[in-house]
């Protein structure tokens, strides 16, 4: 390097670009100067150098330019490269992505964030991050950077590329619509063999399995755990920008050949289970075990929202949206916890509404910025959010009330009717209301006292992998029959909670599965009287696996008839995936005989209430002076429909 490139660059030496107006939006971009030697694997032969300048922030763009999606890295700032002459340090990562995305001969106009924006610049950082929605929009083409060629990932990306294009030239995208999923569903289903467009999609489906090697799924396995998709900040990248181009060492594939081809991968596991040999099977079960989660899902499904809304002129996703989206049970990493809220905020629709602007010069008071968006959500939007305050919690000093995005927060048991007519209605439509309070972290809410806890059980712990494992019998059992015995101990006290005492009986089959049944094709509605059958089936069979081997042959082989039966019907399957929604939960049973699943750390001495606005119940803890933090969200049987509100007056409740 020469002695002038040897200085350190100073972003004060950025000059405007000639006929750029001052008053204009403006953001910088740089110019890649080609090199020769740009696909040579010894990178330190060729110093990098570029250009940066201002330009006006236009769609489309005055200057057209390419944005980079990257991941920084953990190394540090151990690379330079030349700007405008002087020398400036960057991650390996990113000098590893303008190496690739060097042009042999000609210049390349990108904007990068650790380049184009002035990191050291807090103020200078808090304007231009509120930018880059826009500038992502802006970009011609977003290159997503995932990083070197490494496992395999040339076989992968060759494979995907040539699957997505089948599948795109299908016109497989455009059955995307809510008027033309139904054929797709049908034409992927295989309902009619003889349908021209069902022929096409299994030839497309049959090349597809055949490229689908172990070798393939290996790769793939190794793709998705790339860096990239862990971060928070590059699903507003990935979703904003109109194009988007995967790039994995020299290979590329475009964001909806990728998302075509996952689409495809997902309708041949059957096949390939049914191709493979098997001494190959465990290995592909494996493959199969690893890729269960997929990372890629929360991008595509927030692109393609997002172009769903652009398309139809839809008002978009709420900022409350987002947060489900990304951070319940998802694992979405930041380097800022300010940045799990203002790293999406370019794709919520009511950031304005919210007054929500990102604001580094604050990133260290990051209590009071998830304390500040907490409450502007449920001023605007109600009480849901509260049920993802959960514990434990990551930032140590939130309000009982606030989540912790950091911390994974798990999906409410209630969910999954969030889009069902016959959702709970705890609170039976009394009106919502914030009460006045002196302090941001103290949440004011009016609303009913039910009980105070007197006995808890068990911790229900299970996981989805656990949910058909024979072995796990007693898991099911122990939780089924300690809800029973708190209902017979209810039974015992006979008090006057329930109208009737047909419906007291149902209690010991709804509150395990909090009172959600899944139908024969899995949609969630509230569970129905008739739903006592699944119960029943899935009490049989979790007896015969415990206690089938201390038979006699005679009534053993009675019982596994019955139990194949049982099984063949799956009503107690379907039962024991209910069973999942009330998981990280534990049984409890009231003063008074209410019967529930509440938080894991809730204790003997808490209390059930229900809030005005809020559709389930919650327990608190009893601080001083009205005063309560809040434990979590609980399913409380004989309370979920608004009887509570006729039988108690109303009081307030200040939650710290």
């Amino acid at each position: 390097m020469t002695k002038s490139n040897a200085d350190p660059f100073s972003y004060a030496a950025v000059s405007w670009k000639s006929g750029v107006p001052s008053s204009d939006p403006c953001i910088r971009v740089l110019e890649l100067a080609p090199g020769v030697d740009s696909m040579n694997k010894n990178p330190s032969q060729s110093p990098l150098h570029c250009s940066l300048f201002w330009t006006p922030l236009q769609s489309p763009a005055t200057v057209p330019f390419k944005a980079l999606s990257y991941t920084w890295g953990t190394g540090g700032f151990t690379s330079t490269l030349c700007i405008n002459g002087r020398g400036f340090k960057i991650t390996s990562s990113l000098e590893q992505a303008l190496r690739h995305l060097q042009h042999p001969s000609e210049y390349v106009t990108l904007w990068v964030d650790q380049i184009c924006i002035n990191q050291q610049d807090n103020k200078e950082k808090s304007k231009q991050v509120a930018l880059m929605g826009a500038i992502y929009q802006a970009a011609e083409e977003t290159l997503v950077w995932l990083g070197p060629t490494e496992s395999n990932s040339t076989l992968f990306m060759r494979v995907w590329r040539e699957v997505g294009e089948d599948a795109e030239g299908f016109g497989m995208m455009d059955y995307y619509t809510t008027d033309l999923f139904p054929i797709l569903t049908r034409i992927t289903n295989n309902i009619d063999p003889d349908d021209p467009q069902t022929i096409e999609f299994n030839a497309i489906r049959h090349r597809a399995t055949s490229r689908f090697t172990l070798e393939f799924l290996k790769a793939m396995v190794e793709w998705h755990k790339r860096p990239w998709f862990t971060r928070v900040w590059v699903v507003q990248e990935f979703s904003l920008t109109s194009k988007a181009t995967f790039v994995c060492g020299h290979q590329r594939i475009s964001a909806e050949q990728a998302l075509l081809a996952r689409q495809i991968f997902d309708h041949c596991t059957r096949n390939m289970l049914e191709k493979v040999h098997d001494v190959d099977r465990p290995a592909l079960l494996n493959a199969f075990s690893a890729l269960r989660n997929n990372p890629t899902q929360a991008f595509f499904a927030t692109r393609q929202q997002k172009k769903k809304f652009v398309a139809e002129n839809n008002a978009g996703t709420t900022l409350y949206r987002l947060l489900c989206n990304l951070h319940v049970d998802n694992k979405l990493q930041a380097t800022e916890p300010c940045d799990f809220i203002w790293g999406i905020l370019g794709l919520a629709v009511d950031a304005k509404q919210l007054q929500i602007r990102p604001d580094y010069e604050m990133k260290d008071r990051i209590e009071l910025i998830y304390t500040e968006t907490a409450k502007a959500i449920i001023k605007k939007d109600g009480l849901d959010l509260i049920a993802l305050s959960q514990f434990p919690k990551v930032i140590m000093n939130l309000p009982s009330w606030v989540p912790d995005w950091t911390a994974n927060p798990r999906q409410s048991f209630a969910a999954p009717l969030d889009d069902c007519v016959n959702q709970f209605t705890a609170f039976k439509d009394s009106p919502f209301r914030l009460l006045s309070a002196t302090d941001v972290g103290i949440l004011g809410l009016t609303g009913f006292y039910v009980d105070r806890i007197e006995r808890l059980g068990d911790e229900w712990h299970i996981e989805i992998t656990e949910v058909e494992h024979t072995s796990y019998q007693e898991k099911w059992l122990a939780l089924l029959t300690e809800v029973e015995y708190l209902c017979w101990r209810s039974d015992i006290m006979n008090h006057d909670i329930y109208p009737s005492n047909a419906r007291r009986a149902e209690a010991k089959w709804r509150v395990p599965i909090g009172d959600i049944q899944y139908t024969e094709v899995f949609d969630p509605t509230r569970a129905d009287p008739s739903y006592v059958q699944a119960y029943k089936d899935c009490m049989f069979e979790l007896n015969f696996l415990k206690h089938g081997g201390s038979m006699g042959s005679d009534d053993f082989h009675r019982q596994q008839r019955a139990y194949y039966e049982s099984t063949t019907r799956n009503r107690g399957g379907r039962y024991r995936v209910s069973m999942q929604g009330v998981r990280n939960k534990r049984p409890f049973l009231s003063n008074l005989g209410y019967v529930g699943m509440g938080p894991l750390h809730m204790r003997p001495g808490d209390h059930i209430v229900v809030f005005k606005g809020a559709k389930i119940p919650y327990i608190v803890r009893h601080l001083e002076d009205g005063k309560y933090s809040l434990v979590g969200e609980c399913y409380c049987d004989g309370i979920m429909d608004g009887e509570i509100v006729e039988r108690r007056h109303e009081e307030d409740f200040y939650l710290l």
